[in-house]
């Protein structure tokens, strides 16, 4: 059974340890983060736990993102869902929209781009 917190954290799922962590450091001053490293330990949070947002990165060391979505979604529907990727092929956004994430930003992205979308998020 999920655990459903007071407020629910925002899940960051990137490999760059450099990356999660200035993540983290500007989400944190707003919301309570959870940082993982791979798409196994993103399952095993979720499957416990819910997430009001999930940062994915899509290029992981256990797979790709964009294939995880589908399952991230089913599993935690109310989620917004932001696909983050250096690579900024048409047919990659338009994958991870159909399969099921509200958001596909290119990396490099700025800090003001991430409170921006939290901020879009908090309004609805």
């Amino acid at each position: 059974m999920k655990m459903k917190q007071e407020e629910e954290p925002v899940l960051i799922v990137e490999d760059d340890k450099d990356l999660s962590t200035i993540l983290k450091h500007v989400l944190g001053k707003s919301h309570p983060v959870k940082c993982v490293h791979n798409l196994k330990d993103a399952e095993g949070f979720l499957q416990t736990h819910t997430a009001s947002h999930l940062f994915l990165d899509n290029n992981l060391p256990d797979g790709l993102g964009i294939d995880f979505v589908p399952w991230a979604r089913r599993n935690n529907p109310s989620a917004m869902i932001v696909l983050m990727t250096a690579h900024n092929f048409k047919n990659v956004k338009a994958k991870a929209l159909e399969n099921g994430a509200d958001l596909f930003i290119q990396k490099p992205f700025s800090m003001s781009e991430i409170k921006g979308i939290m901020l879009q998020s908090n309004r609805k």
